[in-house]
């Protein structure tokens, strides 16, 4: 069955991480309003043409450069069947069950995922899988440029790509706002294709979960379960490594915003669990599984770094050059590479 998404992925700077984005493509452009007194015919025919235009900048960049996901901080308004729930009642959840895979039904992101599985070809060191923050890898919102994280995607390209001299080769396959059971659709349509077009990878990279708790309502132990089924379709179809980065730490930590801070403790109940599961989870789909801690730097004193997390959610370009760099030293470990 499909699915419409309520929220890319929220912002969580605010006390409420459920508020939406106020820069969201779908939210309503500001309406401009004068009084016009009797002008001549060609001034408002320019009037009209200057607002014309700036609405297409605003709607452009809204798809690009303003739009946060990979979580989305804010996100762009997508319509999710499945109500969330709050994290006050985790029992009264509307999760998706483990392994349940559905599209969205939004023109942008299947535009994304129709742009993913044409990339998602070819022999690499390393392939990611994820959200909005496996995206700002490739500097795009929806497959849109972004100008916000273009950037990011010249951090990507010096380290993952062997041309510029780059350690390994890489491509990133993340989409803006996606759940854990998105991610499993794409995989089962295109973005793990065999035959002539087969993508083939020494190391699988996942990055997934944050947005299933603001989405679909899931609690620690139902998006642990998503992670372990995205995990175990990799493995089932692709010989390789495979990592599981932890879920990035999110939100107004301060202790002002007691949201964010029940959010918080749920993301480490799901890091703690996934510690506990990979040994039996590489046992189960004979595969070498390892996890991937969350990088210090991310945080300071208990908090969001602001410096390398600027939206207390999607790592900036200073903190992608951080992490890619610890992403390496994580890939010679587990691949022997001399370094």
């Amino acid at each position: 069955s499909i699915k419409n998404r309520n929220n890319d992925e929220q912002h969580t700077s605010s006390p409420d991480y459920r508020a939406g984005d106020p820069c969201s493509p779908s939210r309503s452009l500001k309406r401009y309003s004068q009084v016009v007194v009797v002008r001549p015919a060609y001034i408002v025919a320019f009037s009209v043409a200057v607002l014309i235009s700036a609405s297409y900048v605003l709607l452009r960049e809204n798809h690009s450069g303003s739009i946060n996901g990979g979580a989305t901080a804010p996100g762009d308004k997508f319509s999710h069947t499945r109500p969330a729930n709050t994290l006050a009642d985790p029992a009264a959840t509307n999760c998706p069950a483990a392994g349940e895979a559905y599209p969205v039904e939004n023109v942008l992101w299947e535009k994304a995922a129709a742009s993913n599985a044409a990339r998602a070809a070819g022999v690499w060191d390393v392939v990611f899988y994820g959200d909005s923050i496996t995206e700002d890898w490739s500097g795009t919102r929806f497959a849109q440029r972004s100008a916000r994280y273009w950037d990011t995607r010249d951090v990507f390209n010096k380290v993952f790509n062997k041309d510029v001299g780059g350690k390994y080769s890489g491509t990133a396959l993340g989409i803006a706002g996606d759940t854990v059971s998105n991610l499993l659709w794409r995989l089962r349509n295109g973005e793990l294709p065999e035959g002539e077009r087969a993508i083939s990878s020494r190391v699988w990279w996942i990055l997934i979960g944050t947005n299933d708790f603001t989405y679909s309502g899931c609690n620690a132990a139902e998006v642990t379960a998503g992670i372990i089924a995205v995990a175990e379709e990799v493995g089932r179809k692709k010989n390789g490594i495979i990592v599981i980065n932890k879920i990035l730490p999110r939100g107004d930590l301060s202790g002002d915003s007691p949201k964010d801070t029940a959010l918080y403790a749920e993301i480490k109940k799901v890091n703690r669990n996934l510690d506990a599961l990979a040994k039996s989870l590489g046992k189960r789909i004979g595969r070498k599984v390892y996890i991937f801690d969350v990088p210090s730097f991310f945080m300071s004193a208990g908090k969001i770094n602001v410096m390398n997390m600027p939206d207390y959610l999607h790592p900036s370009t200073k903190g992608h050059l951080l992490w890619a760099r610890e992403i390496v030293k994580f890939l010679d470990k587990i691949t022997k590479k001399p370094s």
